[in-house]
């Protein structure tokens, strides 16, 4: 990913993705804490972070929106997750244990085992 983000980062990007996919307002720093099981002040210093790298924006009282450039990362990875997450579940595992494994193994799948993986659910 680019400039090296952390795994956990990168987290927070899909997170404030899928919740920008359901409203078009900014994200609310306790809804991503809740959906990371993070404290708000971990939450805090991690936007900021990202904020400050270009990858979103901070708005009214707190609230986040994803720059283009911090959208182009999260929508790659919430697509690998997706995909990887449906996988697992084909493969019998609990949806559950699904989305947590799919988010350890996103930020270190192989790319070429990822499209294999994308790949075979296309049939």
């Amino acid at each position: 990913m680019e400039n090296k983000l952390s795994e956990s980062l990168i987290n927070y990007l899909e997170i404030i993705y899928e919740e920008e996919l359901k409203s078009s307002l900014g994200v609310q720093p306790n809804i991503i804490a809740q959906r990371l099981k993070v404290t708000k002040a971990a939450v805090t210093k991690a936007t900021e972070k990202l904020a400050s790298s270009g990858y979103l924006k901070k708005i009214y009282y707190g609230d986040v929106n994803l720059t283009d450039k911090g959208k182009e990362i999260a929508k790659k990875v919430y697509e690998k997750l997706n995909s990887i997450c449906k996988y697992l579940i084909n493969l019998g595992v609990e949806k559950l244990d699904a989305e947590i494994q799919g988010r350890k193994l996103v930020g270190v799948l192989k790319d070429e085992i990822y499209l294999k993986i994308k790949d075979s659910l296309k049939v």
